[in-house]
């Protein structure tokens, strides 16, 4: 039996504010994530920062077998964060709340970047993707057997 890894990519993780309406911010990744990587914006809150590194996982491990419960990546991701199966509940749940400070997680820094100068993104600030304490012993990464 052949062993396949999940490639995963570097994704960055940044918060930052904008005079950007949150419609136009969320126009905006969306059409980045389109055209290549992802672009998701969430809600500033604390306990948001430990879900994002095992939802990023989680997302991607869906995609490599097939199984996206979404569209896309962003939004698998936006649901694994919330802990909601479905979109609009966990934009309710996790989604960009306020455009004065939110969360951005893009799939590298040249798509975070890119973000950053469409949305004009003020005063950003880096922000390291490692789980929380309670959530680490639950996170394992292993290689995905082809079947």
């Amino acid at each position: 039996m052949a062993m396949s890894l999940v490639k995963l990519g570097t994704p960055v993780c940044f918060t930052g504010s904008s005079e950007m309406g949150i419609a136009e911010l969320i126009k905006y990744a969306a059409e980045l994530s389109q055209k290549e990587g992802f672009v998701e914006l969430f809600d500033a809150r604390a306990e948001i920062y430990p879900r994002l590194l095992p939802a990023y996982l989680g997302a991607m491990v869906r995609r490599h077998e097939g199984i996206l419960r979404s569209k896309s990546v962003a939004k698998e991701i936006l649901m694994l964060v919330s802990g909601k199966m479905n979109v609009s509940n966990a934009i309710r749940e996790c989604g960009i709340a306020s455009s004065s400070y939110f969360l951005c997680l893009a799939s590298s820094r040249r798509v975070a970047r890119e973000f950053m100068g469409i949305a004009n993104v003020k005063n950003p600030r880096f922000v390291g993707l490692v789980p929380g304490k309670e959530i680490a012993p639950r996170v394992a990464i292993t290689p995905i057997l082809d079947s």
